[in-house]
């Protein structure tokens, strides 16, 4: 599996399982896997994050990619990797984060709150840090219809970049 392509074989959605506990690991992601959602992300503020990850990979193998959410830390980066997590998703436009995370061969998913954030980034997310996506953090749009334009735009401009960057 090419690490820039999770999406190609998988419905292009993650799981957030904000909370959960190594106990619940297993079952709970089997339960997603099962229903067609195999992208899982543990955010690292969830009580022993890396425990519940590195089950969730034992227990499933390449039946799912998981992940960290709420990184922070160059140093959660390397963590996650040692307990065999592939997605680093983090809520802000950290470059040593994002650097640290292709450097060891993960993929990264740097947060946005607003399509102008994503806008005002996007060229420092995809060609400084090296990064071809981000996570829109939609938490309440007022007029969906007329943002959705805005956020077209960003979308098409993220894939036209990402795809010339990696020819």
């Amino acid at each position: 599996m090419k690490i820039n392509n999770i999406f190609e074989s998988r419905r292009p959605l993650i799981a957030i399982l904000r909370g959960i506990t190594p106990l619940e690991a297993e079952s709970v992601s089997d339960v997603l896997i099962e229903a067609g959602i195999s992208i899982i992300e543990v955010p690292l503020n969830s009580p022993q994050p890396f425990e519940t990850i590195e089950r969730m990979v034992k227990f499933h193998s390449e039946n799912g990619i998981f992940g960290a959410g709420t990184v922070l830390r160059e140093n959660d980066v390397y963590r996650v990797q040692e307990v065999g997590g592939k997605i680093i998703v983090s809520p802000n436009l950290n470059t040593l984060v994002i650097k640290k995370t292709k450097e060891l061969n993960l993929y990264s998913m740097p947060g946005v709150f607003t399509t102008t954030e994503c806008w005002c980034f996007g060229y420092e997310w995809m060609v400084v840090a090296g990064t071809a996506r981000c996570s829109l953090f939609v938490w309440f749009i007022r007029n969906l219809d007329r943002c959705w334009s805005c956020i077209w735009c960003v979308l098409k401009l993220a894939f036209y970049s990402a795809s010339y960057s990696y020819l």
